[in-house]
């Protein structure tokens, strides 16, 4: 059976950046939603585990609300999640989805 799980944020950019670190996460990631309030807003989003290897990285100037399904990127640990190169200061929404295979008992 899967179980799935969603970590929500809500932050706001200062001088084009922001950053913070979800709960402890755990299984496979599935998608990634991230939705800046204005709908031409330009950003980078990057994502690394507590050692500084690199998860997930956008392409450079994504635009607007994106949702991306990044297949199976396995998960263990608190992840840190930083948007950069915000073309406005404004509020985000982020979104994270993990997947846990969980065995009936």
């Amino acid at each position: 059976m899967l179980k799935y799980r969603t970590h929500k944020q809500t932050f706001t950019t200062v001088s084009g950046a922001a950053s913070f670190n979800t709960s402890k996460l755990s299984g496979l990631f599935d998608w990634i939603h991230i939705k800046p309030a204005t709908d031409t807003t330009t950003f980078t989003l990057k994502m690394t585990d507590p050692d500084g290897l690199e998860i997930y990285e956008s392409n450079t100037n994504v635009e607007g609300e994106v949702t991306e399904y990044v297949g199976e990127i396995p998960v263990s640990e608190v992840v840190a999640v930083a948007i950069t190169g915000a073309s406005k200061d404004e509020l985000f929404i982020f979104k994270v989805r993990v997947v846990q295979d969980v065995q009936n008992r």
